[in-house]
């Protein structure tokens, strides 16, 4: 009886890091593997003095191609995004423009890019080639509407490759709270 116990768990175990993984999406989408999100995909950034009515901006991982061929990522989003926070929208910026990425900063702040100021990259999607980085990574504009409750989880990511299209699912993470 034990060991049928541990064989469901097992089942049940294995079905949801498949489903983290990259589960194919509603409209018909493989589920893909090319992406991988790097060490970013790893952690949680975080900010404890957020105020109601600030904008931030998160971003996601930098998309590495692993797969030997170029891919064309054409959207993005956040799976789980907690109350007292909405996504604006999903930009793209180059990483020249940024200096790199910013993992988690605010609209305003002196050395902060000027994120509202800079061309979104978005419109065409992002290609990336095979065996490197992207050149330019997404992030989701953020508005503080109210008391924050949860961490934002979860990235899907939704591209084409060889005329095939792919949804796959990089874990990324934020973690914002008000001051108090």
């Amino acid at each position: 009886m034990r060991t049928k116990a541990v064989l469901a768990l097992v089942v049940i175990m294995a079905g949801l890091l498949a489903g983290w993984s990259g589960s194919p999406a509603f409209d018909g989408r493989k589920a893909g593997e090319a992406i991988h999100g790097g060490e970013q995909a790893g952690g949680t950034a975080g900010y404890d003095h957020a105020r109601v009515g600030e904008e931030w901006w998160f971003a996601l991982p930098l998309p590495y191609n692993q797969s030997g061929r170029p891919l064309r990522i054409t959207k993005v989003e956040m799976i789980d995004v907690p109350t007292g926070v909405d996504v604006v929208d999903y930009p793209a910026f180059d990483l020249d423009d940024t200096d790199g990425v910013p993992l988690l900063a605010k609209e305003g702040l002196p050395h902060a890019p000027r994120f509202s100021r800079l061309e979104d990259h978005s419109a065409d999607g992002v290609i990336v080639k095979p065996g490197s980085f992207s050149d330019a990574y997404y992030a989701a504009h953020l508005r503080i509407t109210g008391p924050v409750r949860g961490e934002g989880r979860g990235c899907r990511f939704q591209y084409e490759q060889d005329g095939e299209k792919y949804e796959q699912i990089v874990a990324c993470a934020f973690d914002i709270k008000l001051a108090k």
